[in-house]
């Protein structure tokens, strides 16, 4: 079975509907910014897609997707395990991260594999603007 990732997007949450399993991915964040460091982004949620090729009969559908977390400065936050959800010919993972601590400004990156095979990346760029943001973070208005 080969896998196609279809994209990794950081948005403010996700709504799945019940009746149709679609997808609604809210807010989407490339940036945010805060008025100091240290401080924390209260919620990201990581969603990753991927196109299945035709799967064999038969053929292990229990693969496992890993979130890591990188603080700008490239220090490693967390890592969050969890199996792909399987939609037709897609597999999806969905992490809901809290607390992401920060200390600096730059690049917060999330790395996605699954089974331990590099798959992706996913930046936001942290801006600290003591005139901007608020105490924790705001999305970073698009020019």
């Amino acid at each position: 079975m080969a896998r196609n990732l279809t994209y990794i997007i950081a948005s403010s949450d996700v709504l799945i509907d019940a009746m149709t399993n679609r997808l609604s991915i809210l807010n989407v964040v490339h940036s945010l910014v805060t008025r100091g460091v240290p401080s924390k982004v209260p919620q990201l949620v990581i969603s990753a897609s991927w196109n299945l090729d035709k799967e064999p009969e038969g053929s292990d559908t229990n693969s496992e997707a890993k979130l890591r977390v990188i603080s700008p400065g490239g220090k490693p936050v967390n890592e969050f395990n969890r199996p792909l959800g399987k939609y037709g010919p897609h597999e999806v993972a969905m992490f809901r991260v809290t607390n992401i601590p920060v200390l600096e400004s730059g690049e917060l990156v999330f790395e996605i594999s699954v089974d331990d095979e590099m798959q992706g990346t996913y930046v936001v760029n942290i801006i600290v603007d003591e005139n901007h943001g608020s105490e924790n973070f705001a999305s970073m208005p698009e020019a």
